[in-house]
């Protein structure tokens, strides 16, 4: 019966040596849990950044196409699009109550972008510009840039030129 004394020092002794070990094992367990989570968050926030900016752009990109001329619209950030003088639509950044910066169409009550809450895309650059209205008129570039709020990331950018052959004086084009 000693014995079984004696023994029982050797186990608490044993046990009280691999603690340490088994609270790191663990700590590096959660810690590699938590890191994989997060960078799953990260890269979804970063898809759906992707998938807003491209869906917005095939929008914008289809009026440009659908019109005659481009020209700023009500803010620095914004385009008007014309079919001969008439005004058919305006694309601009609103930033709405909770200060996320969208793309919206006409209405600063229907945005087009910014709407799932995920990652609350935002949109940090939007805008035209006329390549070389010189040696090339009618030629425009397009942008839009966005990001995610809530995971931050890198900013998402398409660009895109489009051609509106200008009407030509007293023909047809």
């Amino acid at each position: 019966m000693k014995k079984e004394c004696h023994e029982g020092g050797f186990v608490v002794l044993e046990f009280l040596l691999s603690l340490p070990v088994l609270v790191l094992i663990v700590l590096g367990l959660c810690f590699g849990v938590t890191a994989a989570s997060r960078n799953y968050l990260v890269v979804r926030a970063q898809e759906e950044v992707q998938r807003e900016v491209q869906l917005a752009m095939v929008r914008v990109v289809d009026d440009c196409m659908s019109g005659t001329s481009l020209r700023r619209g009500s803010t620095e950030e914004s385009v008007r699009i014309y079919s001969g003088d008439r005004p058919v639509a305006e694309y601009l950044v609103n930033e709405d109550a909770k200060h996320v910066r969208k793309l919206v169409k006409n209405m600063t009550n229907f945005p087009i972008t910014g709407n799932h809450e995920w990652a609350l895309v935002e949109v940090t650059s939007f805008g035209f510009a006329e390549v070389d209205p010189v040696e090339r008129p009618g030629l425009y570039r397009i942008w839009l840039e966005a990001k995610s709020k809530k995971a931050g990331g890198v900013p998402y950018r398409l660009t895109t030129e489009i051609y509106l052959p200008p009407a030509v004086p007293g023909g047809v084009p």
